[in-house]
């Protein structure tokens, strides 16, 4: 099976990766308005602003990524600036995935942050956006550790903690300056992360999604016993879940992948299939896919209470999404993303093509551990 580049997806596969990122991401992504932003910032909450970041991993058609093989660190009131491509500017935004750490040997803490031992100094990370909107910071206004929406970053080794702020028309967002919340749609130009805690952090690994523009078409199936819905078709608002937190952490009839997974399920439509630790999808001919949106949960479902104080014990599993034309050339739309307990997943192409050749497919995989597929819904144009 072949492998696809992003520079090859994008046209520019006679360019080096230094060439490419001096030439097309500087069409794409602009500084100069963030160090505006840097200046207010400073004047106005005294952070120590330590860098701001511009050259991402991975850019699609409405998202875009920064995967740092060293995690920045973030001492208490540091902040970092990462930019955000000038093509998702007037995209809504949908969902981020933060990555982040308390480095086990540089935090002042020793304790596992449990209920009977909860640690003595955290080191909290506050993601948030730059509101074109709104023309100030706002935060997610799902649940929080610690102030301005900021989550709790576990002490690990080598291994980032990722935590996934989804779903934004649906939890919200909130104003760093009021607290107050909304949940009208925003877009951003800019984001950053800022140590709000005792303890210092490191951020590894940034998301960051928009909504799409209304699909033409769209397959949605629903696998729980409970009919799973994803709700609205741009902003997946009015989702229903039939399996996850509701449900004590359990998954009725959800279709389980990874470790011990399905290879069956009396719910898989004609031309689906499931193979242990994957879901293989055939993309509709003469379509033009748009997005891919499941909906996904990796508690245990052994119904005790977790340290967040949730229903399952914690799982470890991630998800891995490819588009596998109909030359059977392979290009990875996400790379090993964080699965929560329960939660709306959504993988975009790099470019939405032209329509698509009998054979192509959409494969989810499930790595590491295991997870319960509750729902998914294909988009075209």
């Amino acid at each position: 099976m072949k492998k696809l580049s992003l520079f090859v997806c994008l046209g520019l596969s006679a360019f080096s990766m230094d060439v490419f990122l001096k030439t097309e991401l500087a069409k794409l992504i602009d500084t100069d308005y963030i160090k505006e932003y840097v200046k207010q910032d400073i004047a106005e909450f005294g952070h120590k602003v330590k860098s701001i970041e511009s050259n991402p991993s991975h850019v699609t058609a409405f998202s875009v990524q920064y995967h740092l093989r060293s995690p920045l660190l973030l001492n208490p009131n540091e902040a970092r600036y990462f930019a955000i491509p000038k093509n998702l500017h007037n995209y809504p935004i949908a969902g981020i995935m933060l990555g982040h750490q308390q480095k086990i040997g540089e935090q002042t803490g020793d304790s596992d942050n449990s209920y009977a031992n909860p640690d003595e100094c955290p080191g909290f990370t506050s993601l948030q956006v730059r509101s074109q909107e709104d023309d100030e910071w706002r935060y997610w206004g799902g649940p929080a550790s610690g102030k301005l929406g900021s989550k709790y970053a576990e002490i690990r080794g080598s291994s980032l903690e990722y935590d996934n702020l989804w779903g934004w028309p649906i939890k919200g967002h909130r104003s760093v300056k009021t607290s107050r919340g909304s949940k009208k749609l925003i877009t951003a130009d800019v984001l950053k992360v800022v140590s709000v805690g005792c303890d210092k952090v490191r951020v590894g690994h940034i998301t960051f999604k928009t909504i799409t523009p209304e699909p033409s078409f769209y397959q949605e199936v629903s696998f729980t016993k409970d009919t799973t819905s994803l709700g609205d078709l741009r902003t997946t608002n009015g989702a229903k879940f039939g399996g996850g937190q509701k449900y004590r952490g359990t998954f009725p009839e959800a279709l389980r992948l990874g470790r011990s997974g399905d290879r069956s399920h009396d719910k898989l439509p004609d031309g689906w299939s499931a193979q242990g630790d994957k879901i293989i999808i055939p993309i509709d001919r003469d379509r033009k896919f748009m997005k891919v949106d499941f909906a996904i949960g990796d508690s245990r479902e052994d119904e005790v209470r977790n340290s967040d104080g949730g229903w399952g014990s914690k799982g470890g599993a991630k998800v891995k999404v490819d588009y596998i034309s109909a030359e059977g050339v392979s290009e990875n739309l996400i790379y090993r993303e964080n699965i929560g307990p329960e939660g709306i997943t959504t993988a975009y192409p790099l470019k939405v093509r032209n329509e698509a050749k009998v054979g192509s497919k959409i494969v989810i995989t499930v790595v590491r551990d295991y997870a319960f597929i509750m729902g998914i819904r294909l988009s075209y144009q």
